[in-house]
């Protein structure tokens, strides 16, 4: 029976990881038949990188709206009304990055997928250059023809509600964002699935040569 515990340190002096036997020709016949079997690349290719720069732009711009200039909007006991340019600009990027973030993630996803099925070039160069353009336009143009979100150091959240007295959240709407949280929710997800499906269904010939 194999030992299932040993101490780390103790771990390569095991016999079954001595490599003395085991010659580089051996490792390259087995690495080529690896890649054969199972013809997935496991590295990134430049339209990944491409879109993953892009959703780290994005998540950069998210992470200093709501929480660098929140920070600076909780130490001033800022609300809506006490300082209405710095809450729109601080609201804006927020939803803004929000929408550009949860978009690349689709576009990251559908990018994946492509690979694994071997249509990658129906999703690189010109064309998720296009789609990330349009991910882009699209988050402005939601930002600056709806409702944005504010941020209240009393109540300490960023909502479209800007809790001023009076007033109630129904006055407040935004159908768009619940479209597009809705959508995120259900299309996301359901990428992911279908890309473990890929995964699976490519790799049931795929076999680890252990000896």
């Amino acid at each position: 029976m194999a030992v299932q515990i040993r101490f780390v340190l103790d771990l390569f002096d095991a016999p079954e990881y001595d490599c003395r036997k085991h010659t580089d020709r051996q490792t390259d016949r087995q690495t080529d038949r690896q890649t054969q079997s199972f013809p997935i690349s496991g590295g990134m290719t430049s339209n990944t990188t491409q879109i993953m720069l892009f959703l780290a732009l994005a998540d950069i711009g998210g992470l200093i709206s709501v929480g660098l200039l929140f920070g600076y909007a909780m130490l001033k006991a800022m609300h809506f009304c006490s300082d209405v340019t710095t809450a729109t600009i601080m609201g804006c990027g927020a939803f803004c990055c929000w929408n550009i973030s949860t978009s690349t993630c689709a576009l990251l996803v559908i990018n994946r997928v492509c690979e694994l099925t071997e249509h990658q070039r129906y999703f690189q160069g010109w064309r998720s250059s296009l789609c990330m353009f349009v991910s882009l336009v699209y988050s402005i143009v939601i930002v600056l023809f709806t409702r944005p979100v504010f941020p209240n150091s009393i109540h300490q959240t960023m909502a479209f509600y800007p809790f001023i007295p009076g007033h109630t959240p129904d006055e407040y709407p935004n159908l768009p964002n619940l479209i597009h949280n809705f959508s995120v929710t259900f299309f996301i997800p359901s990428l992911f699935v279908l890309q473990c499906v890929i995964v699976r269904s490519t790799s049931r010939h795929f076999t680890i040569f252990l000896k």
